[in-house]
C-alpha cells in the first residue's frame, strides 16, 4: 500500500503527469497565440511530451522551449500553409452546403471537398510529430509524411479522429483546453512512436 502513494508509486506518478500535461496545454496556448507560431508550438509539446513523460529525461519547459526554437524555421512555413487551408475549407464547406441545400450543387463535389480537407489535416498530422522528431528538410519530411499517412492508411484516420476530438474537446467542454493539446499528443504519441 505504502508503495502507491508514494511519489515513485502509481497514484503519484498520475498526479505528476496529469500537472505536467496541464502545464504543457498551457505552454502549447500561450505560444500558439498568435496563430502563426501555431505548427512550431504543437512540434514543441508533440516532443516535450516524448522526451519528459514518456522518457522522463530534461526539464519541460526547457524541453519545450528547446523544440519551439530549434523548429520555428522549418515548421512555421509548412504550418502557414496548413493554416490557410484550414480556415479556407469551413467556408468552402458553408457555401458548398449551402449551395448543396438549394439543390444548386451536387452532393459528389460536396464530398470531394470534405475528403480533400480530411487529407489536407491527415498530412498535418503527420508532419508535425515527423519534424518534431526527425532531421530533415520539409521537402523530404513533405514527402516521407504522404508515404507514411498512405501506407497505415488506418494509423492515419486514427490521427484525424484524435486531431477532431481534441478540437471538440477544446471547444465544447468547459475548460477542455487546459487538457485538449496534451490528450491529443499523448494518444498520438501512443499511435506514432511504435
Amino acid at each position: 500500500m505504502k508503495g502507491i502513494f508514494s511519489y515513485d508509486g502509481f497514484l503519484g506518478r498520475l498526479v505528476n503527469n496529469s500537472l505536467d500535461a496541464v502545464c504543457m496545454s498551457f505552454l502549447w496556448l500561450l505560444f500558439s497565440l498568435p496563430l502563426f507560431t501555431m505548427g512550431a508550438a504543437s512540434t514543441a509539446l508533440y516532443y516535450t511530451w516524448h522526451k519528459v513523460i514518456r522518457q522522463e529525461e530534461g526539464h519541460l519547459f526547457r524541453a519545450f522551449w528547446h523544440s519551439f526554437k530549434s523548429n520555428f524555421k522549418q515548421v512555421t512555413p509548412a504550418w502557414l500553409v496548413f493554416l490557410a487551408f484550414y480556415i479556407i475549407f469551413p467556408v468552402n464547406g458553408y457555401f458548398a452546403y449551402a449551395f448543396y441545400a438549394t439543390d444548386v450543387m451536387p452532393l459528389g463535389l460536396l464530398i470531394v471537398i470534405g475528403v480533400f480537407a480530411a487529407v489536407v489535416m491527415m498530412h498535418a498530422c503527420w508532419l508535425l510529430p515527423y519534424i518534431a522528431r526527425f532531421q530533415d528538410t520539409t521537402k523530404v519530411a513533405g514527402k516521407n509524411c504522404i508515404y507514411m499517412m498512405i501506407m497505415p492508411f488506418p494509423v492515419s484516420v486514427g490521427l484525424l479522429i484524435i486531431f477532431i476530438g481534441s478540437v471538440l474537446l477544446a471547444v465544447g467542454v468547459p475548460l477542455g483546453i487546459a487538457f485538449a493539446p496534451a490528450v491529443c499528443a499523448w494518444l498520438s504519441n501512443l499511435i506514432l512512436e511504435p
